[in-house]
């Protein structure tokens, strides 16, 4: 179940996030890192995982697009 919002996870599960989820869609670690404050998506960090509905995740990469054009 994803229990908490982007902004209210600690430093060391933010990091997994971003390196995670940076590795899977294939874009600079600092960008995402900017797009996520910006929406603050629900998501969850189990086993060093990062856990995100598939919806989030396809309106996270059409942020990203807008964000680099």
């Amino acid at each position: 179940m994803l229990n908490k919002n982007y902004k209210n996870l600690n430093a060391e599960e933010k990091q997994i996030a971003i390196t995670r989820l940076s590795e899977h869609i294939h874009v600079p670690q600092d960008v995402l890192r900017e797009v996520l404050l910006k929406m603050n998506p629900a998501l969850s960090i189990i086993d060093g995982k990062a856990v995100i509905h598939r919806n989030t995740l396809m309106r996270l990469r059409k942020r990203i697009i807008d964000h680099t054009k």
